[in-house]
């Protein structure tokens, strides 16, 4: 569209690039654009509220309203709380806006296989904070309300000395170890809270 005269008086600068075609916004080159502000629903804003009468863009129009906890989100800017992310670490959870209105980041790798989730590629990605026990964590802590993920999952707490353990992670002391060179012997949380590395 054409440059108009605003009727708001009033315009936003948003930093549009040529990579940005999920609009249909075409440029040849990334630049600031000035768009008048103030304006109805359904206008296209891209993910600029400051677009907006109502200071709302819902998935690249002016609208009423954004989407409230726990339902699926493309976008973080489609939440209400403005923030979506991964409901657990599976891959078959879905994106969602985030009850807690935060977000972790953890970088996880076709080749962590150890929890068996089926991640197809590698990379960071962002899971949203403060889940219930039960919850697939990896080993993030900071997803889980109770600050503990032990063994995949969120637990209410971390495991004790010479209890089983499968990581260090799952661990209050941080370090999971065999009690002895016997490969029969059980990994267990060292009371120590200290780990030497052998080559057998």
């Amino acid at each position: 569209s054409s440059p108009v005269y605003c009727a708001s008086g009033a315009v936003i600068k948003a930093y549009w690039s040529n990579s940005d075609d999920d609009w249909g916004f075409s440029s040849s080159f990334s630049a600031a654009t000035s768009f008048c502000t103030d304006q109805p629903d359904g206008t296209l804003c891209g993910e600029t509220d400051a677009i907006c009468s109502s200071g709302l863009c819902f998935r690249g129009k002016c609208a009423s309203s954004k989407l409230g906890s726990d339902e699926y989100c493309t976008s973080s800017n489609d939440c209400a709380e403005g923030v979506c992310g991964y409901a657990s670490m599976s891959p078959a959870s879905s994106t969602v806006c985030c009850a807690s209105g935060a977000t972790t980041r953890a970088y996880w790798t076709s080749q962590d296989d150890d929890w068996d989730y089926g991640w197809l590629y590698s990379g960071s990605r962002y899971f949203c904070t403060d889940q219930p026990d039960g919850t697939l964590c990896g080993e993030t802590d900071t997803i889980c309300s109770s600050n503990a993920c032990v063994g995949g999952i969120c637990t209410m707490s971390k495991l004790s000395s010479n209890e089983v353990c499968k990581s260090s992670n799952d661990c209050v002391g941080g370090a999971c170890g065999y009690v002895s060179m016997n490969p029969a012997s059980s990994t267990v949380c060292c009371a120590s809270g200290a780990l030497i590395k052998a080559y057998w």
